[in-house]
């Protein structure tokens, strides 16, 4: 096989097996403090980016839903174990 298609098949395998998973911005938390030093135009626009990279490289993107923490945290283990 020639290098290329190699390299095609082996970016292919680590993009399926390796899906994006990310929440969105909450206008809720958006304040600024030492944690979190953007305000919320620039977390929006910095989403919006993320977003923009992930399907720029057709990953797999899964956004966690806006639930209490424990079903947050279990949506994504069962995401990230179901593939």
């Amino acid at each position: 096989m020639a290098l290329m298609s190699l390299l095609a098949q082996a970016e292919r395998k680590f993009l399926e097996s390796n899906p994006a998973v990310f929440m969105s911005a909450l206008s809720r938390v958006a304040v600024t403090n030492a944690q979190r030093t953007q305000d919320w135009n620039e977390s929006v626009f910095t989403y919006n980016k993320i977003i923009q990279t992930y399907r720029s490289y057709q990953y797999d993107q899964i956004e966690v839903p806006r639930v209490a923490v424990q079903e947050r945290a279990d949506f994504v283990l069962k995401s990230i174990n179901s593939k």
